[in-house]
């Protein structure tokens, strides 16, 4: 992985992991669509090809039974947002 990668971030990443049942690679998938980063630039950070990442956000999208990158984010961030919180 190329991005550095900061300790609220990989805290954010295991929450995502822990509290949605995510693979590392699921993990770090989610917390860039929850920033609002392209498939390109998803797949640069990663050095992956963009394939994957959209093989990625498919099965995110069928996991969590939302239709697009905007209900798929809702829905992780009120996760991370139940767990931060204790709810």
């Amino acid at each position: 992985m190329t991005a550095s990668v900061e300790p609220a971030a990989e805290q954010e990443r295991i929450l995502l992991q822990d509290d949605l049942g995510l693979s590392r690679w699921q993990a770090e998938i989610m917390d860039r669509v929850l920033h609002a980063q392209s498939d390109e630039r998803i797949a640069r950070e990663l050095d992956i090809a963009v394939p994957m990442v959209r093989t990625y956000m498919s099965n995110l999208l069928h996991t969590f039974d939302v239709s697009d990158r905007v209900e798929l984010s809702a829905y992780a961030s009120l996760s991370l947002w139940a767990c931060r919180n204790n709810v």
